[in-house]
């Protein structure tokens, strides 16, 4: 089955489109500029990280490079979701990061924390799945932005399945 998709707008280097036909309900902004480069973050804080803009901006790919005192556990904050107001302006509009701690040791902790006017998910799945990503592990970050100026985000660790 062949969808189409509708061009809904373009503002600046965003494209906003949308599937047409029995699909209904999501937005999708692609922003050609966004390649998949990594960012790589370093702990200069003993364990606390929050994330700017210009990070989450810079690609699909967070990197945390071993380093600085105190990395057993590391504390990884969302900005506020004013912040992010650039790079998912409109409601229903999502983006996702792929959180790569694998330089991290395997006694080493992530804890993703919510930014101000986010509400942070994790998984109810019975398991021992959270907002808690083991070093050598990786994540997927997922936000969405909701009718108002919030955001709903996921946290989902994963595992190497080979």
């Amino acid at each position: 089955m062949l969808i189409g998709f509708a061009i809904l707008a373009l503002v600046g280097a965003w494209l906003v489109i949308q599937p047409l036909g029995g699909i209904g309900g999501f937005t999708r902004n692609y922003n050609p500029s966004v390649t998949g480069n990594c960012t790589t973050l370093t702990d200069a804080n003993g364990g606390t990280y929050t994330l700017s803009q210009a990070e989450l901006q810079g690609g699909n790919c967070l990197v945390f490079a071993a380093g600085g005192l105190g990395q057993e556990v590391v504390v990884l904050t969302f900005p506020a979701t004013s912040t992010l107001a650039s790079i998912i302006p409109n409601a229903g509009d999502y983006r996702t990061w792929l959180y790569d701690a694998t330089a991290l040791v395997a006694a080493t902790t992530t804890t993703v924390a919510a930014g101000t006017g986010m509400t942070l998910l994790e998984p109810n799945d019975g398991d021992a799945h959270d907002v808690i990503i083991a070093g050598g592990q990786y994540a997927r970050l997922e936000c969405w932005r909701q009718p108002s100026t919030d955001l709903t985000c996921t946290v989902t660790e994963m595992t190497d399945a080979d």
